[in-house]
């Protein structure tokens, strides 16, 4: 049975075993080979790798040596660098409440856009700072609350707050593609939902 030199030979340039893991299984069958082929002592094979070493001095792996690198390419495919976790700023109750108060300011300044009828800048306004941390942070303050009515009048306040916050964004959406005829009932649902801002405030504790 002839043999490749190829299927024998292993170039070493720099000393480092570079292996990846889709051959593993090829050097694996490779191996089972050599020892077959070692056993039935071809001549063919033994002439191929020493014609190949006298040609190019390039080392021959045999069984023992294809094995460790083997081992070694499989060691080096199942092993990963450890996964680094972001750390995140610890949340504080002062700093959440006071991000609720702005947003409850910035919201209540956003009728200046209504009164220019300037309704998409309202709904973008909606979507950033400070207006953007009410939710989060509004949950997080009245969820610091001990268990019991005052927290759940809370809970109730704080859903019917965004239930008007989004009726707002809504009727500014329509009006903003021209759909709403009773531009007056997203300027009373704006007041009422500032009302009901304060409402949810005047229910959480004050840090």
């Amino acid at each position: 049975m002839a043999v490749s030199a190829s299927s024998w030979s292993y170039k070493d340039k720099s000393s480092q075993v570079s292996v990846s893991a889709s051959t593993i299984g090829a050097m694996a069958f490779q191996t089972a080979r050599g020892g077959a082929i070692a056993r039935n002592g071809a001549p063919a094979a033994r002439r191929c790798r020493r014609s190949a070493v006298a040609m190019h001095g390039e080392a021959t792996l045999g069984r023992r040596s294809m094995l460790q690198l083997t081992g070694a390419a499989v060691a080096s495919a199942l092993v990963r660098p450890p996964v680094t976790l972001a750390v995140t700023e610890e949340r504080t109750l002062l700093e959440e409440f006071d991000n609720v108060v702005a947003a409850r300011d910035g919201f209540s300044m956003l009728s200046t856009l209504l009164e220019r009828q300037d309704y998409e800048g309202f709904r973008q306004s909606l979507r950033y700072p400070p207006m953007s941390r009410m939710r989060s942070s509004s949950v997080f303050v009245y969820s610091q609350m001990a268990p019991g009515n005052d927290q759940k009048a809370a809970t109730k306040a704080y859903r019917e707050m965004m239930s008007g916050v989004e009726q707002v964004d809504f009727l500014a959406t329509q009006a903003s593609r021209k759909q709403l005829n009773d531009v007056a009932k997203l300027t009373n649902t704006f007041d009422e939902t500032v009302k009901k801002m304060d409402a949810f405030i005047a229910l959480l504790p004050q840090p």
